[in-house]
């Protein structure tokens, strides 16, 4: 909540000087303002992040995306799935790798488009699919398991 807080303060700074009536009236609704006014407001002094050492190896995970959905085109064209949604992924994964993704990993299948993503460590067993520019990494495609919800794409 405190993000959304942050993110929704943010949003009516940056409105305010375009919609001044609008960002008055969601200023007086936003819980925790500081001024009596969006425009007698400052903004936060923002942390400085440039000594913190992670870098996410977005090139990797594009990567991964591209084998994962090369994957489930061609389990498609085969008539073996439908929708992406349909899959459940099984990454094996180097072990630096490994623990740089273990801490979003319930997130990943927003990334990939699936239902479901395991991080497993390398290497890759016998019949998985080898994931281009990432040694001794691979996956599985497997079927997810549960029902659909109504209304989902």
């Amino acid at each position: 909540q405190q993000i959304l807080q942050v993110i929704a303060r943010s949003l009516v700074h940056w409105m305010a000087p375009i919609l001044p009536f609008t960002a008055e009236e969601a200023w007086a609704y936003l819980p925790g303002a500081t001024a009596e006014s969006v425009m007698l407001s400052i903004f936060p002094e923002l942390p400085d992040c440039a000594h913190l050492t992670v870098r996410w190896p977005f090139d990797t995970l594009l990567l991964i995306r591209s084998t994962i959905n090369r994957t489930i085109e061609r389990e498609r064209r085969e008539g073996r799935m439908g929708k992406s949604l349909e899959a459940a992924i099984r990454l094996y994964l180097p072990p630096t790798l490994l623990e740089t993704l273990r801490p979003v990993g319930s997130e990943l299948h927003f990334l990939f488009l699936t239902s479901r993503v395991d991080l497993e460590p390398a290497p890759a067993p016998r019949g998985s699919i080898p994931i281009d520019g990432i040694e001794g990494a691979g996956l599985r495609l497997e079927r997810a398991v549960g029902t659909a919800l109504a209304g989902a794409a």
